[in-house]
């Protein structure tokens, strides 16, 4: 991981605290879904970020390898 891309998921994790710290209600049936999904799949908020955070500003994902996108 290289600066970029620590900035990046850092900015994305602050953008998520902001509606975090709002209090804002929920959808009971969606956060129980995605609850669901996070115990099966706990890992998934490694890709998450990656897709929508790093790999969508730098073009480098989780898992990829660097080596190979040339």
């Amino acid at each position: 991981m290289d600066q970029k891309e620590r900035q990046v998921v850092d900015e994305l994790f602050g953008k998520l605290s902001n509606p975090e710290l709002q209090a804002t209600p929920r959808d009971t049936e969606a956060d129980r879904l995605i609850r669901a999904h996070v115990a099966r799949q706990p890992e998934s908020s490694y890709y998450m970020a990656g897709h929508f955070g790093a790999g969508a500003r730098t073009g480098h994902r989780p898992g990829e390898d660097r080596a190979a996108r040339g």
